[in-house]
Parts: structure tokens; C-alpha cells; sequence
């Protein structure tokens, strides 16, 4: 079977009287809700660095920077540019 893609979405050919019906496989369901996650996250991260850059050091802790740092790490090391 043929994958195509369409924008962001992996998609898969069905032929029923010389129509071509598109459906989303699993795996492609799988990498949306994945990369929302890491979208979500991302977003938090850069809420923590506004928060130290403005100097609003009381609306963090020190552990959600440890966190931070070793997410953006595990980021990095998952997604290499």
C-alpha cells in the first residue's frame, strides 16, 4: 500500500468504484496527539522563560527549571535538528 501526504497527515489510498477514499491510519492518530503534547509543552517552557527574562522570579521554582532543562534535553535529543 501507497502512503501519501497531504499537509501534515500521512494518509492512505482506498479504491471503491474509481473513488479514492483517504483515511487516517492509527499511527498517524498517534503522531498528532504526540506532537500536541510536545507543542503543550513547549508552550510551558517558553512561559517559564518569559517569567525569568521579566524577572517574575517568585512564579516559578527552582525544580520546574531543573524539569525544564532536562525536558528541553530530551526534546533535543528525540527530535535532532
Amino acid at each position: 500500500m501507497h502512503f501519501f501526504s497531504f499537509g501534515n497527515e500521512l494518509i492512505a489510498p482506498i479504491q471503491r468504484n474509481l473513488v479514492i477514499h483517504y483515511y487516517r491510519t492509527p499511527t498517524d492518530k498517534l503522531l498528532e496527539k504526540e506532537q500536541l503534547l510536545a507543542q503543550h509543552q513547549v508552550t510551558a517552557w517558553l512561559g517559564l522563560r518569559n517569567n525569568a527574562v521579566h524577572g517574575h522570579y517568585s512564579a516559578y521554582a527552582e525544580q520546574q527549571v531543573e524539569l525544564m532543562l532536562q525536558g528541553v534535553r530530551n526534546f533535543i535529543s528525540r527530535l535532532p535538528a
